[in-house]
């Protein structure tokens, strides 16, 4: 065999075996692709479960926020109206006498009165705990209005909780140490720091939310009606009578003068009742709005000629501890909201 004839055969086995690679790996890669684009099926089926359903469980939660959750926010809507429109009142009646430091007087030893006050306080809590046990964090990014609604109505059930923190507010800091051991004068001498615990604490509250929210009414998941509370106080003996002591301790010896941390307390509930009221977006921006139509002179609770009580100063400490107070936890709890809604849309 002459060297033509080994090129010849050298070239066909070459095309042979190129044929054979290429055969091979054109079967291997489209085995490959085959095995990608089942897998790409695969992922794109499970892709479209998913998404089938998320849009399945959000129709329902719209379907759930816009039949159940909005007509118990606008029912919140009217009790948070009605604690601003007590509250507002009460600054009145400090002022003209009807609450002050003579028990005899004041309108905080009528049973009515402060059984009344008490029952306004604690709707928007409760509105807050029913509306808790409808919602997941989704729901709230569906229809974030309605999200900062109900960041805004929890905060109702931290106002009595955070005495300390009213006290403390910087700028406008008071002495309040209710655990300190003072001599008899210097307690005398400032009731406002050495007065017991001028808040709840938070076993306390939920334990008032609880009986305002009875196991009979637990399938309608609604607040006692007034009448009903007002008659579980007559009797002793009853839950409600157990679980209101902390909070009529609170209020009936109640003035601002006596009871500074109360009174914060009182004036964060106006701030933020206004503010839940007034607001329609529900953002920081708008609480600024609100609560700029209010001046410290407004809720000056000296009677004439008492401005020994209290001077200027301190009353004027006393707004701007509950502004500031309600501002710093509705930011705060804004970020937390905000950063729920992020990530959830991630």
């Amino acid at each position: 065999m002459d060297l033509k004839d080994v090129a010849t055969v050298a070239g066909a086995v070459a095309t042979i075996v190129s044929a054979s690679i290429t055969g091979i790996l054109a079967v291997f890669l489209k085995k490959r692709a085959d095995m990608q684009t089942e897998k790409l099926r695969a992922e794109l089926s499970d892709r479209s479960t998913l998404t089938t359903a998320r849009v399945d469980y959000e129709y329902e939660a719209r379907k759930r926020l816009y039949k159940e959750v909005e007509p118990m926010l606008f029912l919140a809507h009217r009790a948070v109206s009605s604690l601003s429109g007590r509250l507002t009142g009460m600054v009145d009646r400090i002022r003209d006498g009807k609450i002050g430091t003579d028990r005899k007087s004041t309108w905080m030893h009528d049973a009515y009165y402060q059984r009344s006050t008490a029952y306004r306080l604690l709707l928007p809590m409760v509105y807050s705990k029913i509306l808790s046990q409808k919602l997941s964090e989704l729901d709230f990014t569906l229809d974030p209005v309605i999200g900062r609604k109900c960041t805004a109505l929890a905060l109702f059930q931290d106002i009595f909780v955070d005495q300390f923190d009213l006290a403390g507010v910087k700028g406008s800091e008071i002495p309040y140490d209710p655990y300190a051991d003072g001599r008899d004068e210097e307690r005398d001498e400032s009731v406002g720091r050495f007065r017991s615990f001028q808040g709840l604490v938070r076993g306390e509250v939920e334990c008032l939310l609880s009986v305002m929210v009875p196991a009979a009414d637990q399938a309608r998941q609604c607040p006692i009606e007034w009448y009903v509370f007002e008659k579980e106080l007559e009797n002793n003996q009853t839950a409600m009578s157990k679980a209101y002591v902390p909070l009529r301790d609170l209020l009936i010896d109640f003035h601002p003068s006596t009871h500074p941390v109360v009174w914060r307390a009182l004036l964060a509930f106006l701030f933020l009742s206004e503010f839940y009221v007034g607001a329609r977006l529900i953002d920081t921006s708008e609480y600024d709005q609100v609560i700029s139509k209010y001046s410290w002179q407004q809720f000056d609770f000296r009677l004439p000629g008492q401005s020994w009580i209290d001077d200027d100063a301190m009353v004027r400490s006393h707004f701007d501890a509950a502004r500031d107070y309600v501002r710093n936890r509705i930011i705060s709890e804004f970020k937390v909201f905000a950063s729920a809604v992020t990530q959830s849309e991630a």
